[in-house]
């Protein structure tokens, strides 16, 4: 395996303990202030890292959710999954919306049944390590246990948040103090967040 730019080395520990902390890898930008560079020399860091072998298709176990976080090479040979469009982590934006993109992760990552990747729009699940343009990894059920990160749909609009019991009912909880819970009984339950994919 190829030595390291003492940037790369830099890079490489910031993302590490990153995942460690938060279970999901940081953003180009977060790895740009850490390092004090730009997007772009951030972004060439971890394309260095990655040419050389040192971010792999290995998961990562959030310490906080138990939420797997799926980092592929590029050529990495496994199941793609469709995502099928972006979903508001926020006010009420909008549905459902088909896509040609798709995702590979590794097959014995994954569980049996329908899976699909949905694109996270707004903040309002930041606290749950859950950030704008993240891809979720979802699994096709029509119910939740509490305490599951669920994809559920309103109406014409769609939305990821925790199913959770709040004075005898079920709401769907924000992760993010600025937004309010939504009854849950106002919902149609899509599936289950099983995990989380991060375009590093």
């Amino acid at each position: 395996m190829e030595t390291l730019t003492p940037k790369q080395h830099r890079a490489l520990r910031f993302i590490e303990s990153h995942v460690e902390k938060n279970g999901v890898p940081p953003t180009f930008r977060e790895i740009a202030a850490h390092l004090g560079v730009s997007v772009g020399s951030a972004q060439t860091h971890v394309e260095g890292l990655k040419r050389k072998g040192f971010l792999s298709g290995q998961p990562a176990q959030t310490l906080r959710r138990r939420a797997r976080q799926f980092i592929l090479r590029d050529h990495a040979v496994g199941r793609r999954i469709p995502v099928l469009g972006r979903v508001p982590a926020g006010p009420l934006a909008q549905a459902f919306e088909l896509s040609d993109d798709s995702i590979t992760l590794d097959p014995a990552l994954l569980p049996k049944g329908q899976v699909f990747g949905l694109e996270i729009r707004g903040d309002s699940m930041i606290d749950a390590g859950i950030h704008e343009d993240d891809i979720v990894i979802v699994r096709v059920q029509p119910a939740a246990e509490e305490n599951d990160i669920v994809v559920a749909r309103i109406g014409e609009d769609a939305t990821v948040k925790r199913l959770v019991k709040q004075r005898e009912r079920y709401v769907l909880k924000p992760e993010n103090p600025a937004y309010t819970p939504i009854p849950a009984d106002e919902a149609e339950i899509v599936g289950k967040v099983i995990g989380l994919y991060r375009r590093l």
